[in-house]
């Protein structure tokens, strides 16, 4: 309930009420919100000061806006430390996070020229790509990619895309997983992806490119992952070396 001679702002007071809502269980993660149309109606309010609320909200991290859509509470960000060499959907998994996976595309097709490098392999070679659509609380959370070479995923025939982890699979089949190269950049969606995510176009994503190696041999897998901002985070733990101060220029 709103007091209007109490001496906080309305604006303030309608964002109290919707984050007890939130903490009391009534809104849980996910959940959408009535309409601005309808809140301004419940709470007496106009739609402009509804919206504002809202965005404030959404600054905050409290709530989210899906495209076309409407306003949602915000999932809790997932956490991942740098330091680990981890599958996406083992990572998951290891959370207990209740996953939904869409295959947007599975099958063995001619390496594209940005892999050839990547993975060290011929200009003639096929390889084994898989994308999936990757959902957590009922909410989009990234688009994955990865590219096998053929040779490689022809030895694992029960391999899933749907619920099958290609780290886990490899090391089954004796390759040891040792180190990977990653490069994290912020980035914005092509169209079909924010479309996917339900993101706008105009929202930053981050993107994260990395190349595993076997211990004692080259590249075996190479991923792309397109994560939306608001619902993934890295942790890093950084350690402080000794600067040579005299290398500095006054």
């Amino acid at each position: 309930m709103l007091y209007p001679g109490n001496g906080k702002p309305l604006f303030e007071q309608f964002i109290d009420i919707i984050q007890q809502k939130i903490i009391s269980g009534e809104y849980k993660p996910g959940q959408q919100l009535p309409s601005e149309r309808d809140l301004a109606e419940l709470y007496g309010l106009s739609r402009v000061t509804i919206r504002n609320a809202i965005n404030n909200m959404v600054a905050e991290g409290i709530l989210t806006r899906r495209h076309r859509k409407g306003t949602y509470v915000a999932n809790k960000k997932i956490e991942h430390s740098l330091g680990q060499l981890i599958g996406l959907i083992e990572e998951l998994a290891q959370k207990h996070m209740d996953i939904e996976i869409t295959v947007l595309e599975s099958g063995i097709v001619p390496v594209p020229q940005s892999i050839l490098n990547k993975l060290s392999i011929q200009n003639d070679t096929k390889v084994y790509k898989v994308a999936r659509l990757v959902s957590t609380g009922k909410e989009p959370l990234a688009i994955d990619y990865g590219y096998l070479p053929s040779n490689i995923f022809y030895l694992m025939p029960e391999y899933d895309p749907k619920t099958g982890m290609i780290y886990t699979m490899l090391e089954k089949r004796g390759y040891k997983i040792s180190t990977a190269d990653q490069i994290i950049r912020a980035d914005s969606p092509a169209p079909p992806e924010a479309a996917r995510l339900g993101v706008s176009p105009s929202s930053p994503v981050l993107v994260l490119e990395r190349t595993v190696y076997v211990e004692g041999g080259g590249p075996i897998t190479y991923s792309k992952t397109i994560y939306r901002a608001d619902r993934y985070e890295y942790d890093v733990t950084l350690k402080r070396y000794p600067v040579a101060l005299d290398a500095i220029p006054e």
